[in-house]
């Protein structure tokens, strides 16, 4: 029979390695218990902290998409409020020429008023396309810096034959009401005297008038200051783009709304205002400025004509509201789907992580009381030894 000889070493080395161990179990009953969760380290559970780590991540892409849904439901309820007043806008514009369209019912002074009135309609439906959440215009592609939209603008140009030093200083439109959309040319009679000319009608709107530098010039709704000593016989061209002139690009936005799924989120506004890409598309600022020009010439066959043409605009603008109102049923789809795959993900993640508080406490309690226990008896152990007998 062998006698292993237990020696104080022993003793002390066991004690420590058992007091080791009940403080590590006390230390982790008490985590758990402050923290409600019973994995906390990787080691806690290798497996189940690698499959809470999947969980979560996959939690963090599904509030992404979340937040996703959330910027692509803002536009399309801009986009929606947008294309509604669009739609207003034109049938208001074709309720006036229907009114206007015969000369039984209307006069110079009634279509000079429609057009007036069309005016301002036209240049509220710029403002429509110009809309902007934010800083951003959402009509404009990828240029969200800058309205998808211009109005009219006016240039003028000295003619590069000019012997003077007449130079521009500014030019631009005064009034939309009274623009013609005509190219122009001021003509120096003289030092300080000129003309100015509509080049498209052949036509002197005015003659002898005089010329102070820096002064403003203006005439049929365009503005233009001038400095410098013109010659005789010296020209500056001014010319105006039509009002509706398409700045931004063909850019198309999208954002994923669930994994692997993307959605456009943005309209363009060249599309929907003038037909790009369209098999029959219909420029809307184009034919709202014909029929200003229609009803101030009394062309009674371009107003008829253009009633089929607002019909299309009108078409047009419904069809561009049926897409936001697709997007609109996707989105809300989407968000129900990603609402019930949040709960589960979380449903799981505590599956994996929450303690039972009742039963966290009792390990608690249980641990504690252990490790008391043994810190009596090792104490009592600890203060025994052979030098305590040889007295």
């Amino acid at each position: 029979m062998t006698i292993t000889r237990v020696t104080q070493s022993i003793i002390f080395d066991t004690s420590r390695s058992v007091l080791q161990r009940q403080a590590r179990q006390l230390l982790d009953a008490q985590t758990q218990v402050s923290t409600q969760r019973q994995i906390n380290t990787l080691s806690d559970d290798p497996l189940g902290a690698g499959s809470v780590l999947r969980l979560r991540t996959q939690l963090r892409q599904t509030e992404q998409f979340q937040r996703n849904i959330g910027i692509a439901t803002s536009l399309t309820e801009a986009y929606d409020a947008a294309l509604e007043q669009a739609v207003d806008m034109i049938s208001r514009v074709r309720e006036l020429v229907v009114g206007q369209s015969s000369t039984a019912t209307a006069n110079d002074l009634t279509r000079e008023a429609t057009a007036v009135e069309i005016i301002t309609l036209r240049e509220q439906l710029i403002s429509i396309a110009n809309t902007r959440i934010g800083s951003q215009h959402i009509f404009s592609g990828h240029q969200t810096d800058d309205p998808a939209f211009l109005s009219a603008e006016a240039t003028a140009v000295p003619d590069p034959g000019n012997t003077g030093t007449a130079v521009v200083d500014d030019a631009s439109v005064s009034s939309v009401i009274d623009l013609t959309g005509d190219a122009y040319e001021i003509v120096f009679t003289g030092p300080s005297t000129f003309d100015i000319i509509n080049v498209d009608e052949g036509l002197t709107i005015s003659s002898g008038n005089t010329y102070v530098p820096g002064q403003r010039i203006v005439f049929d709704g365009i503005s233009v200051t001038l400095s410098g000593s013109p010659d005789p016989g010296d020209v500056i061209s001014v010319t105006t783009t039509d009002t509706g002139t398409y700045s931004g690009d063909d850019g198309v936005t999208q954002l994923e709304i669930e994994q692997d799924s993307f959605m456009q989120t943005n309209l363009r506004g060249d599309v929907v205002f003038q037909g790009a890409t369209l098999s029959s598309g219909v420029d809307i600022f184009g034919l709202l400025n014909d029929v200003v020009e229609a009803l101030r010439d009394g062309d009674e066959t371009t107003l008829v004509d253009s009633l089929a043409l607002l019909d299309d605009a009108l078409a047009q603008i419904s069809s561009a509201q049926a897409a936001i109102g697709a997007r609109e049923n996707q989105l809300e789809r989407a968000t129900i789907r990603l609402s019930d795959l949040s709960v589960n993900l979380k449903t799981l993640i505590s599956s994996l992580e929450d303690i039972d508080a009742t039963e966290a406490i009792t390990n608690f309690t249980e641990a504690e009381t252990a490790y008391q226990t043994s810190l009596e008896a090792t104490s009592r152990v600890m203060q025994l030894s052979l030098l305590d007998y040889l007295r």
